[in-house]
């Protein structure tokens, strides 16, 4: 059996690089559109698309959480010590003007961008299996 090579357009290269710069807003107003020009989209550009908000979300989901429970332990005596060590560690610019968490989240986006342009999906552990099927 001969493998078949997906060849995604440039247009849908292109538009999901941006989804994912724009936390997934390019990408869903270019889906819309698809869809009111009676045009299907491609797979690669859909999962690319649902991939990229879901991250978005669970980033901001996560910042939230971060930030909450980070706030609830600094009333604590003791431990309040402690936990603004950890949080100065992660929160302080480490790399130029960047803390440990904004550069992991930079190197996040240029592997997923560069990968779209390329016309591959970026795979991401455990999580790009549920858009893949879409």
């Amino acid at each position: 059996m001969h493998k078949v090579y997906f060849e995604p357009s440039l247009p849908d290269r292109v538009i999901s690089a941006l989804s994912y710069l724009s936390a997934g807003w390019i990408g869903l107003i270019y889906m819309v559109v698809l869809y009111f020009a009676r045009k299907g989209s491609s797979k690669f550009l859909r999962f690319n698309v649902y991939q990229s908000i879901f991250i978005s979300f669970a980033v901001f989901v996560i910042g939230m959480i971060y930030t909450l429970f980070f706030d609830l332990l600094t009333h604590i005596p003791f431990i309040q010590i402690i936990v603004s060590w950890i949080d100065l560690f992660l929160s302080k610019p480490t790399f130029g003007n960047y803390s440990i968490l904004q550069a992991l989240v930079v190197i996040y986006l240029a592997y997923v961008v560069i990968w779209s342009l390329l016309g591959k999906f970026p795979m991401i552990f455990k999580i790009s299996r549920l858009f893949y099927r879409i």
